[in-house]
């Protein structure tokens, strides 16, 4: 799925305070989490075929 494009990011990491993460893993984290909402939003209102176009991409 589209999560699996993404490099995978320690979430209990980015929850320890004494370790912040870097800029480039946070944005990689927002990236997955936008593409998967809009795969989600897609998918409920039908449109599977945004859906398929968005996993090729």
């Amino acid at each position: 799925m589209l999560c699996d494009q993404f490099a995978i990011v320690d979430l209990n990491r980015l929850a320890e305070p004494e370790s912040s993460p870097t800029f480039e893993e946070m944005q990689r984290v927002d990236e997955a989490r936008c593409f998967h909402a809009l795969a989600e939003y897609a998918r409920h209102a039908g449109q599977l075929d945004v859906v398929a176009e968005i996993a090729r991409t």
